[in-house]
């Protein structure tokens, strides 16, 4: 008999417990539930109602290990403008739509996370998490192809503050992409996020702000801006540089189309990144039997079948 596979609910879009509307009653019931005299309220737990079931570390290996493929296209170019640009469309395949109807747990301290890709009988994508710190929250990690010879490693950390109607989240944490040809260095994991209508309205998530591609060895440097347009409109826009003189422009809208154009040729704009590209590799996860005691996925399996089950008294005990 096949053991069973392990699997993360950080991968699964199409179910009641994504689409179940916030308690704002159940909400308050929790806090006050954890309230006890001369307690300090920063280190209350948020409650389970906010919470869709799994981690911080799982959400991270699925947008990073989902679109590792699109770097293979580094090996494909043949010249250092081609190979930049390969690594432009594998950041502007990040960049997708975000959808964050509630949070992913806080990982503790320890905390691991490991999957994996297999491509092919010979291909392999591998990944690791750990995280090395609560206060700030850090989550370091490291993706490796051997046969494609193409490393990843870095790390994410976030802060968050809220504002009337909208909570802003921070970013910082460099990342590091080694290939056979040359190394790229992101100057953050992703960019800043804004989530509006946080208490009342619609929620939606934009990406925020600038984020930075660059490799020192062939000079090329690309500085994305990313903005709202509207709810359903993610605009991002830039230049790329050589040696500090534009070469290119991007625009685009996140998730569904990314051109690029020599700097005043618009006339020979071509497609960087398209919703045709939106192709997610399968993740696979250590079984029951394999997982350690700080695997995500065991670490937090007692409080996701619970708010699965829509069972928040006992997700909220086990939190």
């Amino acid at each position: 008999m096949a053991e069973e596979k392990g699997i993360s609910n950080s991968g699964v879009f199409d179910c009641e417990w994504r689409k179940r509307p916030i308690n704002l009653m159940s909400v308050l019931r929790s806090f006050v539930s954890q309230l006890r005299p001369g307690d300090e309220l920063t280190k209350m737990s948020l409650p389970s109602e906010l919470c869709h079931p799994f981690s911080m570390l799982e959400l991270i290996s699925l947008r990073q290990v989902s679109y590792f493929h699109v770097l293979f296209g580094t090996n494909k170019a043949t010249d250092d403008e081609g190979r930049f640009l390969a690594a432009l469309k594998w950041l502007a395949a990040l960049l997708q739509a975000e959808i964050m109807e509630k949070k992913p747990f806080n990982p503790v301290i320890g905390e691991q996370h490991i999957c994996w890709v297999e491509h092919s009988a010979d291909d392999w994508t591998e990944f690791v998490s750990e995280q090395v710190s609560h206060h700030p929250p850090i989550s370091s990690f490291f993706m490796r192809n051997k046969k494609q010879q193409i490393e990843v490693e870095g790390n994410l950390k976030f802060g968050v503050k809220f504002g009337g109607n909208h909570a802003a989240v921070t970013t910082a944490g460099p990342v590091k992409i080694k290939t056979q040809f040359g190394t790229f260095h992101l100057d953050k994991s992703v960019p800043n996020m804004i989530v509006q209508n946080v208490v009342w309205g619609v929620k939606y998530v934009m990406w925020s702000g600038d984020i930075t591609l660059s490799c020192p060895e062939t000079g090329y440097s690309a500085t994305l801006t990313l903005s709202e347009v509207d709810p359903t409109h993610n605009r991002i826009e830039g230049k790329v540089t050589k040696n500090g003189e534009e070469v290119f422009e991007v625009y685009g809208q996140c998730g569904v189309l990314v051109e690029v154009w020599p700097v005043g040729n618009e006339e020979k704009k071509t497609v960087l990144f398209t919703a045709e590209d939106n192709k997610l590799d399968t993740l696979s996860y250590p079984p029951p039997s394999a997982q350690v005691e700080t695997d995500s996925l065991a670490l937090w399996k007692a409080a996701s079948d619970a708010i699965i089950a829509n069972d928040l008294y006992t997700a909220d005990a086990v939190l």
